[in-house]
């Protein structure tokens, strides 16, 4: 629990994440921040743990101090530990702190940016990848503060050799906070003799049981790691029983001797090794310990005779396996385990982790399988079906614990956790066989939903169980052995009339342990987990906590407030009987709307070139632009444009000198494309890479060989900047250093969980790279993640179309056009229906066999296409193409002499906007994008914009070229290439 406040202080250097040319530090924990605290920082703590048998809930309010003069969104990460549950969350607003309410994950974001741009104070709490949570709140004012709380709960364990429970702070941080206050109540235990093993503590018995107080300024929040309060262990043998609703759950907790049953040795040992960048954060030490003490144990195996060497190979692996870097060698005494020490203490951690691209069929059947990784597998699918027995080993704290004991569990290999094991334990846990719980025997009727379910391993000798008791008293047989052996019967009398009295939520624990076990197979549970989730206020990784500022929010968005404002909102909703209107709709059905984006477009692609310009008495040009009345009718709108007289071409006011001189030369770039004979095919020149950073300066100065040395010297400055990655990367894979590149490409999907910009950042950068099943698999991502954004699955469709997946790409792309999108998305349904359009061209598909509409899927070829997008929502880039006649085709001339279109101007959200021209005249055209401003309060800059350029668009010789591009400041212009006609 070392990283849980360490990274809520540090994450929001997050919202500077894409600078360049600075230090920064990543959002991930445990990387001491440089300058974080000159914007936001923690002052005061506040900390209440309350025990019962040995449940602890432990809530933690935080004050947040802005220190800078801008208003900012706060956006941090905490990991919890296996077995903690976050149950609770809570936000100051108007100066009293709200109860969060848990909300579809989808919803909830949806809710939480609507909001933010009208400036009110939303906050929310959603789980990343594996027990991993971030936490988002707006604003932050300019020098004001934030209350943060939040709640988790978790099953203490018992200590057998001294019968006492110990609960142990978190390791927060190594910030000095301003105040410190810790109270803890330790409920019914009278008799118990506690203490706290700090000095300067105060302790007391109550008539409810005990209580400790520490309270300290100027402190050191490392130093609550050190404090420890323990007290005598309760028989928890008998069933603690609480009434919720209807129902009465119940919760048993015992110790039990698991005995031991060896497993059969072997000789031949495969370590698959993570060496991803959030796997540094493992105990590395304390792995390889295990590792050696193991083979050492396996070398002294035996019936009365010691194995005389153990062959080992140890593969590391991070975005994909590094089998250049394996070591295999044959182990008979401490050289050689010295050998394995060095070896591993040598390893580079950087990169993602894709353990599904590892072929486990390579490795020989003879062999055991050792996997050390925190289980934070981000690049590529896990893997349905495993085909080798896989021990699992983790330690540190931000894990995926579910993933790896659902792993260990379906190869039939063993999981281990050191964090919770000593060595010795550790080994005993691997070499033999686990306890499971056999079988539950009761009558039907009396008891149902008995959780863990059988097959369940029975960790540490501690076994608990919950349930829902139907009747008012029954019995309950426990069985528990190994494989299919019982070796212990455990009797349980559950009453409704003798359970111990109990604040300790049963159905809350009942809920989380359903809800752990049915995540084993989560997508076919996934509506019952998200309805436990709700009832019993627990967080999954479909939900979320969410707070919102008033009343008439919870209203509008449909959510159902907490207690303190549900009076009044079932009023509202009863005298106004308003309803929640879905963000998005998956209907299933083409729109009227998008029948009338398209007549605008054929209206256009029909016209000739001389419509589009037309003078009037007063000097004045009218430029055809087609939009849509109150009833869905197309007309045409007037849009009025000063025009020099006798002018052969327009630049727009606000041209720079520069823009000029590249519109003159366009000019004469017309002219030598005249002389070019028969020479017709186009030529497109996109804007090569400059790589003028420092850290790339220094690098064009290092021998190839030694150039990832450096890098890995040089990222421990960047570690936190996604520009940093991709910069280094395109150098990387320049100098033809491609699986190097593609590593440090990878780190993209490390930092930051889930942040939906940088992973778009990824996703585009391996398209331009034409690593297709990479990009697909991050597009898939960015759909789940952001399922309300139309670009991320125009993103998968083309990614899948270029991956050879034509027939899905289609089917993907066509739900763009048969969903209701928030209008901020309108008329992206016409640049997907124009992709599908090329894809059906090329691939031949009938249409009748589609099932596609004749009219709207009509094939309308253009000379020239391009389509500008970016990665960042709530920004506003324009896309510029200068015709060779020197007229700019903008958001102020979306129709231009020479018949060019450009789309609609997308101000927020992350476009696309779309340039097409049906027969392009002879000449340069110049691509530009204008980055006019954002009112993004997360990322700073810069923003990275994908550029995809096609000539002979929808023809049989249509050609594509994309660029990713890094836009560095607001107001500035960009050029992305040129196109020769």
């Amino acid at each position: 629990m070392k990283k849980f406040l360490l990274s809520v202080l540090f994450g929001f250097t997050a919202l500077l994440c894409f600078g360049q040319e600075r230090r920064f530090i990543p959002s991930r924990p445990l990387i001491k921040a440089v300058d974080a605290k000159d914007s936001i920082k923690l002052t005061d703590v506040e900390i209440q743990v309350d025990i019962e048998g040995n449940i602890a809930t432990t809530s933690c309010t935080m004050l947040f101090t802005n220190t800078t003069n801008k208003t900012l969104e706060g956006e941090f990460e905490f990991p919890l530990l296996e077995g903690q549950v976050l149950t609770g969350y809570a936000l100051d607003i108007n100066g009293k702190m709200r109860e969060g309410v848990v909300v579809e994950k989808d919803k909830a974001r949806v809710v939480l940016e609507d909001i933010e741009r009208r400036n009110v104070d939303p906050g929310l709490v959603e789980m990343t990848q594996g027990n991993n949570f971030k936490t988002r709140i707006y604003p932050f004012t300019a020098k004001g503060t934030r209350r943060v709380k939040i709640v988790y709960q978790e099953i203490l364990q018992k200590d057998k050799k001294t019968n006492q429970v110990t609960y142990k702070m978190n390791n927060l941080c190594d910030e000095i906070v301003d105040n410190v206050t810790m109270d803890v109540r330790c409920y019914y235990r009278e008799k118990t003799e506690t203490k706290f093993n700090g000095k300067g503590k105060n302790s007391r018995n109550t008539k409810k049981g005990l209580t400790a107080h520490l309270s300290e300024s100027k402190y050191s929040m490392s130093k609550l790691a050190e404090e420890e309060f323990t007290f005598d262990a309760e028989d928890t043998s008998k069933a603690y029983v609480e009434s919720y609703g209807v129902d009465s759950y119940f919760y048993f907790t015992k110790e039990v001797n698991s005995g031991i049953y060896p497993k059969g040795r072997t000789d031949d040992i495969t370590v698959l090794f993570d060496v991803s960048a959030s796997a540094k954060n493992r105990d590395i030490e304390k792995e390889i310990e295990f590792l050696k003490a193991y083979i050492k144990d396996i070398l002294q195996s035996g019936k009365g005779k010691r194995k005389t060497a153990v062959t080992v190979s140890i593969y590391p692996f991070a975005d994909r396996l590094l089998e250049k870097d394996a070591l295999k060698i044959r182990v008979n005494g401490e050289e050689e385990l010295k050998k394995i020490e060095e070896y591993i203490k040598a390893l580079d951690f950087d990169g993602a982790s894709g353990f599904s691209k590892i072929d486990l069929g390579k490795f020989t059947s003879k062999t055991e399988i050792l996997l050390f990784s925190d289980g934070l597998f981000n690049y590529g699918e896990e893997k349905d079906q495993i085909n080798k027995v896989i021990n699992v080993i983790t330690s540190g704290t931000s894990n995926d614990y579910n993933y790896l004991k659902k792993l260990a569990r379906d190869s039939l290999g063993s999981y281990i956790n050191l964090s919770k094991y000593s060595v010795k334990d550790a080994l005993k846990a691997l070499e033999n066989e686990q306890l499971k719980i056999i079988r539950y025997e009761y009558a039907k009727g009396d008891i149902k939903d008995v959780y863990p379910l059988p097959g369940s391993v029975v960790e540490e000798g501690s076994l608990t169980v919950t349930g829902i008791l139907e009747e008012k008293e029954a019995p309950l047989k426990i069985c528990l052995g190994y494989g299919n052996k019982v070796v212990h019967e455990l009797y349980v009398t559950l009453s409704v009339f003798d359970a111990p009295q109990s604040e300790m939520n049963i159905p809350r624990i009942w809920g989380a342990k359903a809800i752990d076990e049915l995540s084993s197979d989560y997508d076919k549970n996934r509506e019952e987990i998200i309805s436990l989730s709700k009832e019993f206020k627990i967080v999954t990784k479909e939900t979320s906590f969410l707070v919102l500022e008033s009343v008439h929010d919870y209203v509008r968005y449909g959510i159902v407030p907490p207690e303190e404002l549900l009076e009044e909102y079932n009023k509202i909703v009863s005298n106004n009987n308003n309803g929640f209107k879905p963000v998005r709709d998956e209907g299933g059905k083409i729109s009227v709307k998008v029948y009338d984006y398209y007549k605008a477009y054929k209206k256009w692609y029909d016209a000739k070139p001389g419509e589009f310009k037309k003078k009037n008495d007063k000097g004045r040009r009218t430029l055809m632009t087609g939009s849509e009345d109150a009833d869905g009718e197309v007309y045409l709108e007037e849009s009025e444009v000063m025009v020099a007289p006798n002018a052969t071409r327009v630049v727009e006011r606000y041209a720079s000198e520069a823009e000029m001189d590249s519109t003159s030369n366009s000019v004469m770039a017309k002219q030598a494309g005249g002389a070019r004979g028969q020479d017709n095919t186009p030529k497109v020149s996109l804007k090569a890479w400059d790589g003028k950073s420092s850290y790339v300066a220094i690098l064009k100065k290092t021998r190839t060989k030694d150039m990832y040395k450096k890098y890995l010297e040089l990222r421990a400055d960047y570690e936190g900047s996604p520009s940093f990655y991709m910069e280094v990367a395109d150098y990387f894979k320049k100098c033809k250093l491609y699986e190097e590149a593609q590593r440090i490409l990878s780190n993209l999907a490390e930092i930051n969980l889930e942040n939906t910009d940088v992973l778009r950042a990824l996703g585009n950068k391996l398209y331009e790279w034409e690593d297709y099943e990479d990009a697909v698999y991050i597009y898939s991502k960015l759909v789940k993640l952001k399922p309300e954004a139309p670009l991320f699955l125009r993103d998968k469709g083309l990614a899948l179309d270029k991956a050879g997946k034509s027939r899905e790409a289609l089917d993907t792309l066509y739900k763009i056009l048969t969903t209701e999108w928030d209008s901020r998305y309108a008329e992206i349904e016409l640049v997907a229906l124009n992709d599908m359009k090329s894809i059906i061209q090329r691939e031949g598909y009938s249409l009748k066999e589609l099932g596609y509409d004749k009219e709207l899927f009509e094939n309308l070829p253009v000379d020239i296409r391009i389509v500008l997008t970016w990665n960042t929502d709530d920004c506003d880039i324009d896309l510029w193409v200068t015709d060779p006649d020197g007229e700019k085709c903008s958001y102020q001339n979306k129709y231009t002499e020479n018949g060019a279109r450009l789309s609609r101007d997308f101000t927020r959200g992350y476009g696309p906007e779309e340039f097409c021209i049906k027969k392009a005249v002879k000449g340069e055209y110049i691509i530009q994008a204008d980055y006019y401003g954002t009112s993004s309060q997360k990322i700073l800059q810069p923003v990275i914009v994908q550029a995809e350029v096609y000539t002979n668009f929808g023809k049989p010789n249509e050609t594509k070229q994309v660029l990713t591009l890094q836009l560095d400041t607001v107001k500035g212009n960009y050029k992305v290439g040129t196109i020769t006609f």
